[in-house]
């Protein structure tokens, strides 16, 4: 162990003459990071922070689009709590900031929540129970950086869409201004003391709650609801109880680089303290141990950052095993901090297997395969470039090069494509290469049905074999059909921004900057949109399960049958607005579940038969821009049409060469007796065709459904 020298001993050992014990927080449980994330994979959230300060919290979607974090320590958090707190009880503290706000509601909201509470994943929805020790959340759009929030509110059961309700004590939080979040518990977990207070010493609000008729007086999660388009922080997060400091606090350490087989931890620790380490398969402290808190100045990208204020420092193992870390106080080397064991395995890691999959097809050999990667289970999340060896059906290179996750490759005669994903972000490649993955485009494809549900208005308004005329009342400005039945109208320039907006001109913008129009309808004149006049005529079929083939809805008793129609020059639309929508086996909400016939199902799996959706909406409004796009699905499968303001303009059916479809569809009750025998899809002679499904009979595949 390396010593202090003469005069550094000297300087210390005056230090600790003259330092006097004081009532510290020493801390039992520190958060380093969000341990969940609303849909990780695919949700534009971040929550960078494994040990970082601050852990910043950034929702990139926009508007009415927020995303919920929360981490659940539960009993785990109380394992290093003390076996009898003392009279002062507990506390959890944090420091928080608005760093950054898009000037709305978008339900912020900060809630802690009891040891076994059982958090219900909910956004743009507060959590509804009164079981809290304190919670905040934002009910009014913000005005020239003041967020009004509402703490302590208790949310009445089963109430929805509640976050405009200002239910609570009103505080104002500065946007870019960091608070103290403090909640002090007694010892008999029956009152919790809470307070956020700004650096200056100004105090946002502060109040005292009874929680005696808590499950647990003990915390045991911290939920975060984000706001869209908006970035949060969160410092120091932690559990903690008074006793006499200061006294050595465990540092945080966080895997920094895996480079082949070597690991890099970065270590962080507090200020008057300094940082040990012993590496993986060793028995003393490492070379270079301790380092003080002042010489502690590695910064993330492997450099000294004179920057830094220091406690931070990367330590490189090349062994397997423990890491041991711990720090002691500079002025009394013997008052240590507990050691923090991470465990070390330095063996190489490889990149996953990338995958494609047909996102569209054509007649012909034509598809777009759209390259994917699932690199949630690769140690740190590495970013994978993909590589492609594009070939022709003999063999011969056509293209080469990268692609990231989400690209295309698109092929317009039959051939194949090699894949494999690497390691391109790093000068050198600190992931191995996965396997070598082949897709072959070798299938020929034929449109073996097409059909346009974009009818026109006169033939909305007009009668129609099979359906009836229903007239829509829109009175209440959801926002969605009305205005784009309306005379509205936007423009967009070349990069997508707005610059007419209905009648007003961006500065500096004329008629020349527009390269995309879009323009309502035109049924009636937008100043009509939220009243009785606001209305158009839509086309709803007698029998929904033979209105749109080759759709068809799921079978269900839940339908409003007159819900399902043909609008003007849109398509189909579910327009049940009541319950926002519908029925879904998968359990998404406000999803419609349809299906193409059966009778189009490929009968060889090496060969899939496709449906490709052309939709428009999630709000197919003038302000919107461009709202089209299309969905390709195998035959089969189940296609979900999205809530009441999104439409099917058309089906386009693409069967593989040679495929024979099956004759229509029967009732349950055809007679079991027929001229020649039948047989189900595993060659199996059966009495009758009495289960729904498919059968072969005279050379004929039959489906009974």
């Amino acid at each position: 162990m390396k010593k202090f020298t003469f005069l550094a001993t000297a300087a210390l050992a005056l230090m600790t003459f003259t330092a006097k014990a004081e009532l510290m927080d020493k801390a039992f449980y520190k958060m380093q990071t969000f341990t969940t994330i609303q849909a990780a994979d695919v949700t534009p959230v971040t929550a960078p922070g494994t040990g970082t300060n601050p852990i910043t919290v950034q929702n990139l979607r926009t508007n009415n689009t927020p995303r919920y974090l929360y981490t659940n320590w539960g009993e785990d958090g109380w394992a290093k709590a003390p076996a009898e707190l003392p009279e002062t009880g507990y506390s959890f503290s944090c420091k928080f900031k608005i760093a950054a706000d898009a000037g709305v509601s978008n339900c912020l909201e900060f809630c802690l929540l009891p040891v076994g509470y059982e958090v219900q994943n909910r956004h743009m929805r507060l959590q509804p129970t009164t079981e809290y020790f304190f919670r905040f959340h934002q009910a009014v759009n913000g005005v020239d950086g003041k967020d009004s929030i509402w703490v302590n509110g208790d949310v009445q059961e089963n109430v929805d869409w509640n976050h405009g309700e200002r239910v609570g004590d009103e505080a104002v939080l500065l946007v870019g201004t960091e608070y103290t979040i403090r909640v002090d518990v007694n010892k008999e977990g029956t009152e919790a003391k809470s307070s956020i207070i700004a650096a200056d010493g100004t105090v946002a609000w502060e109040g005292t709650k009874d929680i005696s008729f808590l499950s647990d007086s003990r915390m045991g999660t911290l939920w975060f609801n984000t706001g869209g388009a908006c970035t949060y922080q969160f410092d120091d997060v932690k559990l903690s109880y008074l006793a006499n400091g200061p006294f050595a606090a465990e540092p945080a350490v966080e895997l920094l680089a895996c480079i082949d087989t070597e690991r890099d931890y970065y270590v962080q620790y507090e200020e008057g303290t300094a940082l040990h380490w012993i590496l993986p398969g060793e028995e003393t402290e490492a070379e270079g141990s301790p380092v003080y808190y002042t010489d502690g100045k590695m910064g993330r990208n492997f450099e000294e950052d004179p920057d830094l204020p220091g406690g931070a420092w990367i330590i490189e193992c090349y062994n397997s095993g423990v890491l041991q870390c711990w720090t002691s106080r500079e002025e009394d080397e013997s008052n240590t901090s507990d050691v923090v064991e991470t465990e070390v395995v330095c063996e190489t890691i490889y990149m996953p297997a990338p995958s494609a999959y047909i996102s569209n097809v054509s007649a012909g050999f034509g598809k777009t395969y759209t390259l994917t990667v699932d690199n949630s289970e690769t140690l740190l999340r590495p970013t994978v470039t993909i590589h492609y060896v594009l070939k022709d059906a003999s063999g011969a290179t056509l293209a080469e090069g990268n692609k990231m996750s989400g690209e295309l490759i698109e092929f317009e005669a039959a051939g194949s494509v090699d894949l494999y994903s690497f390691d391109n972000s790093h000068p050198t490649e600190w992931y191995g290469r996965s396997e070598t993955v082949t897709i072959n485009n070798d299938v020929e494809y034929v449109l073996a049905v097409s059909n346009d549900y974009q009818w026109s208005k006169d033939k909305c308004d007009g009668t129609v074999e099979g359906f009836h005329r229903l007239e829509i009342v829109d009175s209440s400005n959801k926002s969605h059909w009305d205005r784009i039945y309306s005379t509205q109208e936007y423009g967009y320039d070349a990069d997508g921004n707005m610059i007419y907006n209905d009648g007003t001109w961006a500065e500096n913008k004329t008629e020349a900057d527009v390269t995309f129009w879009k323009k309502g309808f035109g049924f009636y004149d937008k100043s009509v949109i939220g009243t009785e006049d606001c209305k158009w005529n839509v086309q709803v079929p007698d029998d929904i399960y033979t209105g749109f083939l080759p759709l068809l809805p799921e079978t269900s008793d839940e339908w409003t049958e007159d819900a399902w129609s043909i609008f003007p020059l849109e398509g189909i639309v579910y327009y049940a607005i009541s319950g926002n929508v519908i029925k879904n086996p998968a359990g998404a909400a406000g999803y419609c579940p349809m299906r193409l016939q059966d009778n189009y199902t490929s009968d060889d799996a090496a060969k899939p038969n496709f449906y490709v959706i052309h939709k428009r909406g999630g709000y197919d409004r003038p302000d919107k821009g461009n709202s089209n796009s299309t969905e390709v699905v195998v035959a089969g499968e189940t296609f979900y049409l999205y809530r009441y303001d999104t439409a099917i303009n058309s089906v386009e059916v693409y069967t593989y060469k040679g495929f024979v479809a099956a004759i229509e569809a029967i009732e349950n009750d055809v007679p079991a007796q027929q001229a020649a025998p039948i047989f189900n899809l595993r060659g199996e002679r059966v009495e009758n065709m009495a289960t729904p499904g498919f059968y072969i009979q005279g050379s004929k595949k039959v489906f009974v459904r």
